[in-house]
């Protein structure tokens, strides 16, 4: 999997950026940031062949479940 963080010095300006990504494959990771004026947001890309981890939240914490490859 990868992961990014797109940026934009105005919402119109991270929209652009995020339907592009989507576009190439990107899904959105969470929810928009706003930080001096900045608009953040976090990107994930799986890929064919790249494992991913598999967690589980238990009240203990997080559990390893598997691996998806």
């Amino acid at each position: 999997m990868k992961y990014t963080i797109l940026l934009g010095k105005s919402k119109f300006a991270l929209e652009s950026k995020v339907n592009a990504a989507l576009k190439d494959g990107w899904a959105v990771a969470g929810g928009v940031a706003i930080n001096d004026s900045y608009f953040y947001q976090a990107m994930t890309k799986f890929e064919i062949g790249c494992p991913v981890k598999v967690q589980m939240a238990t009240e203990r914490g997080w559990i390893d479940v598997g691996e998806i490859a």
